[in-house]
């Protein structure tokens, strides 16, 4: 599908769980949790709110789902862990015990519930609570309540808490100023003066010049050139030890398991650039956030990242087993251990030519020709096979040169675009902010202007719904301090 230029399938409906604001991704599960599909989930869990780990009442958690759980906790803290099929398991509850002593030992606080989707279908056709409860849905569900909705909730009402307070802000100030030129017409000068420095400020901070553009502009090119580094770096070290595997690599059987391995580091290794884009970002955002602070612009610090690209999707790997069918082998073995021993013979036959009748005919007798002739053929059958194992590596090698370029070429010109994208996102928000504050400034001004040519009496008047704003603002301010310190 990647190659078809599909990323993604979204499927809508209407139900009731996902009006609760779910959205549900399901990763790529073929291959297991040891394959390159593995690497690519890892990669997706650093853009999800919370992972739902299924696995069945059939067995315990083997050694690689621990492994993976370990990684995943790293990258995504909420896990959730469903245990399927206890419907046709006799001994669940003893499963699901193991596995929670699994996770305690591996030192992950992960919830495992034991789940039935056979007695929630049950449940809900006879609507029957008791059989539902059975089931381990409804348990399911609050615990997706509790450690994803909730969060994911409180996560969103601080994002509102923080435009707000931007937004308080820059409209308290401007306010304050203008409440201060009605209740002193004599330092109106001064006011102007002070609010004119202020917009011609900001003015120079929506400019290219602005020490705050210019510091997003150095870090952001820092960030692509570190970035292309580490990938190419990541690619070349994965190489050179595919090579050194390869060199050892005797059977079809033993590349299948290279491939895995193979698409397991490249995905591992893009996750790991794509992090580190997002975690240089974040820095990079709080650093312009608190410059643009000390130029009084209090501005928030949204935040928003891009899945990186799937590159198993990448990967076909060839066979490179020997062409032909096993017969053909078979017949191609024996006819080069055939010609060794012809060989062997008339080399014995040469020999003989030239050495005395008695050791000739020594020689030629049917035990020593036999021996020599199957030396001889078991050499030719040798060679051939080393031959056969050296195509197949240069074979081998070629398939990994080739994915490794196709990875370099799509995840090269992702990383330009992500870098791009997220230089020109962080310039826009806060470029609009600044925008905003100079509107507002500029407005204070116009009518701190107009407050002038007004009578005592409309100054009076206007003072009064100055004042009267300004303290909405205030409440608003104490409200949405309060509403911060319960959120925490």
């Amino acid at each position: 599908m990647a190659r078809r230029g599909i990323q993604r399938v979204d499927v809508g409906l209407p139900n009731p769980v996902l009006a609760r604001g779910l959205v549900l991704v399901d990763t790529p599960g073929a291959g297991g949790v040891r394959g390159g599909y593995a690497s690519a989930t890892l990669a997706f869990l650093g853009y999800v709110d919370a992972l739902l780990f299924v696995t069945d009442a059939t067995a315990e958690l083997s050694g690689p789902e621990l492994d993976f759980l370990r990684q995943a906790v790293e990258r995504c803290p909420s896990v959730i862990c469903a245990l399927t099929k206890i419907d046709v398991s006799p001994f669940w509850r003893r499963i699901a015990e193991l596995d929670r002593e699994h996770l305690a030992a591996a030192g992950l606080e992960i919830d495992v519930v034991p789940v039935s989707a056979v007695l929630s279908r049950a449940a809900a056709e006879r609507g029957d609570r008791a059989l539902a409860d059975e089931s381990g849905c409804p348990a399911l569900l609050r615990a997706i309540d509790r450690r994803v909705v909730a969060p994911a909730r409180e996560q969103a009402v601080r994002r509102a808490l923080d435009d707000l307070r931007a937004v308080l802000a820059q409209l308290t100030p401007s306010v304050r100023a203008e409440l201060a030129l009605l209740e002193d017409p004599t330092a109106a000068a001064a006011t102007i003066e002070s609010l004119r420095g202020a917009q011609e400020r900001l003015e120079h901070l929506r400019g290219p010049g602005a020490r705050w553009s210019q510091l997003l502009g150095d870090r952001m090119a820092e960030l692509s050139n570190q970035a292309t580094y580490r990938f190419r770096a990541s690619l070349r070290s994965i190489g050179q030890a595919m090579d050194a595997e390869i060199d050892r690599l005797a059977t079809p059987a033993e590349w299948e398991a290279l491939g895995r391995r193979l698409t397991a580091d490249v995905s591992a290794g893009v996750a790991a650039v794509f992090e580190m884009i997002d975690e240089e970002a974040a820095k990079l955002r709080h650093e312009v956030a608190e410059l643009l602070r000390a130029e009084a612009v209090d501005v928030a610090e949204p935040s928003g990242r891009r899945s990186p690209l799937d590159v198993t999707s990448l990967w076909a790997p060839p066979s490179i087993a020997d062409e032909g069918s096993r017969l053909g082998a078979i017949v191609g073995q024996a006819v080069t251990g055939l010609r060794g021993m012809q060989s062997g013979v008339y080399l014995l036959a040469m020999v003989g030519a030239f050495v005395p009748a008695a050791a000739g005919a020594l020689l030629l007798s049917t035990p020593i020709a036999l021996g020599l002739g199957i030396a001889f053929g078991g050499s030719q059958l040798l060679d051939a096979n080393r031959r056969k194992i050296a195509a197949r590596r240069q074979r081998a090698k070629a398939a990994v040169r080739q994915f490794l370029d196709e990875v370099s070429f799509e995840v090269g010109n992702q990383l330009g675009e992500t870098i791009r994208e997220t230089q020109r996102r962080l310039r826009d928000e806060f470029g609009e902010r600044v925008t905003e504050l100079s509107r507002t400034y500029t407005e204070t001004l116009r009518r701190a202007e107009e407050d002038l040519r007004r009578s005592t009496a409309e100054r009076t008047q206007r003072a009064a719904e100055v004042r009267a704003l300004l303290a909405r603002l205030e409440e608003l301010e104490r409200g949405v301090a309060g509403l911060e310190a319960t959120s925490r």
